[in-house]
């Protein structure tokens, strides 16, 4: 449960530097994207092993590549 909490955690304070940048400047700097995707990552991967439920873990990446497909067919 700690490992999910900092996985909210560093969800909400990354996303919030990054939504402060993109309304200031229209555009997102990768090294924070980049550190919020493996940091997020990581810890929803730690979650899921310490919690034994490894589908978890698996449902958390599909819905995330979902979200990404679905922003990739917007932008182009």
């Amino acid at each position: 449960m700690i490992l999910e909490m900092l996985a909210w955690l560093a969800f909400l304070v990354i996303g919030a530097r990054l939504a402060i940048i993109d309304i200031a400047e229209h555009r997102l700097p990768n090294r924070l994207v980049i550190l919020l995707a493996a940091g997020s990552t990581a810890l929803l991967a730690g979650a899921s092993l310490v919690s034994a439920d490894p589908g978890r873990f698996m449902r958390a990446m599909a819905c995330g590549m979902l979200v990404f497909c679905t922003m990739f067919v917007l932008a182009v």
